[in-house]
């Protein structure tokens, strides 16, 4: 039997330390205004789509509580 692994987002949140890594993976990196513009479109429209994890209360700070 073979497994297939989901590597898209569940949900909203994200670890703290996942999101320390992607910051530092990004960091340095020159984008144009419209490519800025485009990503910022592309990610509202994304995340529209993405729910928020029921139960929780997920703070400013990026912790779960």
């Amino acid at each position: 039997m073979i497994m297939e692994k989901n590597y898209k987002r569940q949900y909203r949140e994200c670890p703290v330390e996942v999101r320390k890594k992607i910051s530092d993976k990004m960091k340095g990196k020159k984008k144009s205004d419209m490519t800025k513009q485009k990503i910022s479109i592309g990610m509202k429209d994304y995340w529209k789509g993405v729910p928020s994890m029921s139960g929780t209360d997920f703070t400013t700070t990026g912790r779960i509580v």
